[in-house]
C-alpha cells in the first residue's frame, strides 16, 4: 500500500521510527510546509499549495491534541500524496466528516487516513503494542497514550492490525451513524441510520447518561438481527463495551467474541 510506503520513508528520511522522538510539526516544517493555527468556517484542516509553497491551516480552537495530530497528518497525507490533485486546485479542505475513515468516501481522504494513521502509529510498533491481545478499552487506552492518539483513531488501527475480530459502531442520539468490522468479524451487515437496539448496552447511555465501566455479555442477535448469518448464531454472545466520544455526545460501540 503506497500511503503506508510514504509514510514510513517520511520516518526514515530523519532517522526515526516513530513521532516519539521527533514532534509532527518538525516533519511538517522540514519539508518546507508553513503550519498556520486559525480559525476555518466549517473546515477543521486545510492544507493550500502554490508552485513549491504549501501552508497546512488547522482550527486552533481544537484544544484535544490527539485530533490536531490526526488532522495534521492528514493534511500532510495531501502534501505526500495529492501534490498532482492541489497543483490543479490550489488547495483541499477537510472537515469532521472528511477526516474520519467511516465517512471518506472519497479515494483522496481515504488515502490521505491511510497515511495519517501509519505516521501517527506505524504498524511494526502498533502490531508489538497489540500482538495476541484480545480487545479491550483499557488496552485501546494505553496504545493511545503511547501513540499520542485518540482512542477512537487506536480502535480503528486495531481493527486493521489486531489478532482479534471486532465490529465498531458509532452512535449519535440512538441513531447508528456508522458501523465498521474487521474482515474476519463473523457478521458484515448493520443498516446505518436505524434505531440502536433496545437491548444494546448503547442505548442505556441515551437513557441515564452512564456507561459500565466493564464490557458486558450480550447476545449477537440483539445487534445484527439482519445479518442472514444470524440463523446459525441465534445463541451466541458477544462482549459489548462502550466509549463516549471526546466532547460530543455521541458513542463508540466495539463489540468482539472470543
Amino acid at each position: 500500500m503506497k500511503e503506508r510506503i510514504i509514510a514510513q520513508k517520511i520516518l526514515e528520511e530523519v532517522g526515526v521510527k516513530s513521532l516519539k522522538e521527533i514532534s509532527l510539526e518538525e516533519i511538517i516544517y522540514s519539508k518546507g510546509i508553513f503550519l498556520k493555527p486559525c480559525k476555518i468556517d466549517g473546515s477543521q484542516g486545510r492544507i493550500v499549495m502554490n508552485g513549491r509553497n504549501a501552508i497546512i491551516s488547522f482550527d486552533k480552537s481544537i484544544e484535544y491534541t490527539p485530533k490536531v495530530n490526526f488532522i495534521l497528518a492528514h493534511e500532510l497525507g495531501h502534501f505526500e500524496l495529492h501534490k498532482d490533485l492541489l497543483l490543479k486546485q490550489n488547495f483541499l479542505t477537510d472537515t469532521e466528516k472528511t477526516l474520519n475513515e467511516w465517512y471518506a468516501h472519497g479515494k483522496h481522504e481515504k488515502e490521505a487516513n491511510q497515511f495519517a494513521a501509519e505516521l501517527l502509529m506505524p504498524y511494526h510498533l502498533f502490531k508489538e503494542q497489540v500482538f495476541r491481545k484480545k480487545f479491550s478499552i483499557d488496552l485501546m487506552r494505553s496504545v493511545a497514550s503511547f501513540f499520542g492518539t485518540s482512542i477512537t483513531a487506536s480502535v480503528l488501527r486495531y481493527r486493521d492490525i489486531g489478532d482479534f475480530p471486532i465490529a465498531i459502531i458509532f452512535s449519535d442520539k440512538k441513531v447508528i451513524k456508522w458501523r465498521s468490522f474487521s474482515e474476519d468479524f463473523l457478521f458484515q451487515y448493520l443498516q446505518v441510520n436505524s434505531p440502536i437496539p433496545e437491548n444494546s448496552v448503547a442505548v442505556d447511555y441515551f437513557y441515564d447518561g452512564k456507561l459500565p465501566t466493564e464490557p458486558e455479555l450480550i447476545y449477537a442477535q440483539d445487534w445484527f438481527s439482519n445479518d442472514y448469518k444470524i440463523k446459525y448464531h441465534i445463541d451466541m454472545k458477544m462482549y459489548e463495551e462502550c466509549l463516549k466520544i471526546h466532547n460530543t455526545e455521541s458513542i463508540l460501540s466495539v463489540i468482539w467474541y472470543d
